[in-house]
């Protein structure tokens, strides 16, 4: 049982997740086999949770991939419309000058 295992179940669990074979072979890096994962949630399902958390250092908050892909296809998505609103302007003002000329 290694501590990454640990600190990933305790992860789950503060985030309202119960740790699952699952779940645990879905999150860790490098993946888990799944009698590695068995492992865990039953080293998991003998410890006093509310002593872990007591003890644990706080986890820094993370974002997960999802949330910043999300956040950088809302963003690329505001500088797309910006964009597209300078180009629709510069056009404007190259057909008013070859109208003037």
């Amino acid at each position: 049982m290694t501590p990454a295992i640990q600190q990933l179940c305790l992860s789950l669990y503060q985030q309202g997740l119960e740790p699952t074979t699952s779940l645990l072979r879905a999150k860790s890096s490098p993946k888990l086999t799944l009698p590695q994962a068995v492992k865990a949630i039953q080293w998991w399902q003998q410890q006093d949770k509310e002593h872990l958390l007591r003890t644990s250092l706080p986890l820094p908050i993370k974002e997960e991939p999802e949330t910043r892909a999300i956040n950088n296809l809302a963003e690329l998505e505001q500088r797309l419309e910006k964009a597209e609103a300078e180009v629709a302007e510069l056009k404007a003002a190259l057909a008013a000058l070859k109208a003037g000329q």
